[in-house]
């Protein structure tokens, strides 16, 4: 059983004693179910699981009448449970965005304070006119994603005092012995080709197989297609389609910033935006925002029309490149697709650290990878292969935008020069 962060947020939000109902989002094949199902095991003595995707019959109950006894009767009798116990009874509804009336019956689940309640949804935002965007007052939402590097270092077997060797170092910004630097970067490239969904992950820790690695994802990318034939008119399934196909392709320029020219040749944004928006609603794709000023507060300076776009899941990506690019990865050449994977992977596990993504070009003289607030101070982050020569690009905006501290992230140890600090890529999970 993968050990995962989402056990101790919920392990928290059990012991308020004021606890609304949770209701955690996240892309579809991450885990929700797996790790609700356990945390129920282990806290409850009786556990109901409504999932509408398997039980739609379900739905019409919370059409009618919305009365909590009326409803507990009702979910009894459709699912034959035995018992369902005030005080030791955590319902898990899952699936919700098939049947958003569960969240308005929710509401008396909670002010009766009889009887916890968790609910899920792997597509959160793709109907905000029927499925509310806006958490309810009694509501606590949680996101959910596929295993961060962190995570999979602890599936990988690495010890606790090893991770807490490498925070020492990272804290301190003193150079990580050799062999465990060869060691982590190692388990570097194994994400960045693994990723982190748990099927996956599963699948290769039993097997090390990594051809068997993009089996696993093109059959979750076939689960992504079925989802928005579902979900979507034929129109916008295949302009969809269309968005999320070229995501790759849009990574492997020199200038990876999303233009709608890549899905289909001299059109217009306006034909494409509400697809691109309809996957990152979905959680299937992450937008990193461009920056008109590399200031803080991001979002003031954010151009909401100009952006990268990348998968939420790094291994997803790289499998959509196919077996050379595992074989470039494990070969060191992580520059291979003008550094698509390489800035993708610090994508992947920033925003699994839970930050928005932003980023900064001046013509095409001047281009910071990401912007991040770290200990308190607005900081970019500059990701290489190597490291052995200065940044024009950080002395630039050091001399003309202000910035006193910038990020190096490459294959080389711990060292610092001035306000330039550089880590191993493998210490963006502590950043």
């Amino acid at each position: 059983m993968l050990k995962r962060k989402i056990n101790q947020s919920l392990t928290q939000w059990l012991e308020n004693p004021v606890r609304g109902a949770l209701l955690i989002k996240g892309p579809r094949g991450v885990g929700k179910s797996t790790s609700i199902d356990r945390f129920a095991k282990e806290n409850y003595k009786y556990y109901v699981k409504v999932d509408f995707e398997k039980n739609p019959e379900l739905i019409p109950i919370f059409n009618d009448n919305l009365d909590l006894t009326t409803l507990i009767k009702k979910v009894s009798l459709f699912l034959q449970v035995e018992k369902i116990i005030s005080g030791q009874t955590l319902f898990f509804f899952d699936e919700i965005h098939l049947c958003p009336n569960v969240r308005v019956a929710v509401k008396n689940f909670v002010h009766n304070q009889k009887y916890d309640v968790i609910m899920a949804t792997s597509y959160f935002g793709i109907n905000p006119d029927a499925f509310p965007t806006t958490p309810y007052p009694y509501e606590q939402v949680l996101d959910m994603n596929g295993l961060d590097f962190e995570e999979y270092l602890w599936a990988s077997g690495v010890s606790s005092n090893i991770m807490n060797d490498l925070r020492m170092h990272f804290n301190h910004k003193t150079p990580v012995p050799d062999a465990l630097h060869e060691m982590m970067l190692n388990a570097f490239y194994e994400y960045m080709t693994v990723g982190g969904m748990p099927e996956v992950v599963n699948s290769f820790l039993n097997t090390h197989n990594f051809s068997l690695v993009i089996k696993k994802h093109i059959k979750i990318l076939q689960m992504y297609n079925k989802d928005m034939k579902q979900y979507l008119s034929k129109p916008d399934y295949t302009k969809s389609v269309k968005c999320f196909l070229s995501v790759p392709f849009q990574l492997d320029k020199e200038n990876k910033k999303f233009q709608y020219g890549y899905v289909e040749p001299k059109t217009a944004a306006r034909k494409y935006e509400k697809n691109l928006l309809w996957l990152y609603y979905a959680d299937m794709v992450d937008i990193c925002f461009n920056l008109s000023e590399p200031k803080m507060p991001y979002p003031q300076h954010a151009k909401f029309d100009v952006f990268k776009v990348y998968y939420k899941d790094i291994g997803l990506l790289t499998s959509s490149y196919g077996g050379d690019a595992q074989i470039a990865i494990h070969s060191g050449k992580t520059k291979a697709y003008h550094g698509a994977l390489l800035e993708a992977a610090v994508a992947d596990i920033l925003m699994k650290n839970g930050k928005k993504l932003y980023y900064f070009d001046r013509n095409t003289t001047l281009e910071a990878d990401f912007f991040i607030k770290f200990n308190d101070k607005n900081t970019v982050l500059e990701v290489k292969e190597a490291d052995n020569t200065k940044s024009k690009m950080i002395e630039s905006l050091f001399e003309n935008f202000g910035l006193t501290q910038a990020i190096k992230l490459s294959l080389n140890n711990v060292s610092e020069e001035k306000n330039i600090i550089t880590y191993p890529i493998y210490m963006t999970m502590f950043l």
